[in-house]
């Protein structure tokens, strides 16, 4: 119910120009560190989550894809509400 997000830090130097679809493929290829990867991630200046439930038990959305599960984080506060719409919950 709603969309939750990670307070704003102050954007470190070059983030806006992290590839993380090159930084990923590396990780995954051994030449980069998963460490490079998630810590570009970490470095984002803002998350948005969906959240579910009501209130006070609201917690973030989680899906599953292919079988694993995952917690649907968003760089960008409109794909969050198009992603929460098509997930049937009503953003406030």
């Amino acid at each position: 119910m709603g969309i939750f997000r990670k307070k704003p830090k102050t954007e470190a130097p070059g983030v806006a120009e992290v590839d993380f679809a090159t930084l990923a493929a590396e990780a995954a290829a051994g030449t980069k560190t998963q460490n490079d990867l998630w810590g570009a991630v970490y470095d984002l200046p803002q998350w948005h989550f969906i959240g579910h439930g009501e209130m006070p038990n609201t917690r973030p959305l989680t899906g599953s894809i292919d079988g694993t599960s995952y917690l649907f984080a968003f760089t960008d506060e409109k794909l969050a509400h198009q992603a929460a719409l098509h997930n049937g919950i009503t953003v406030n």
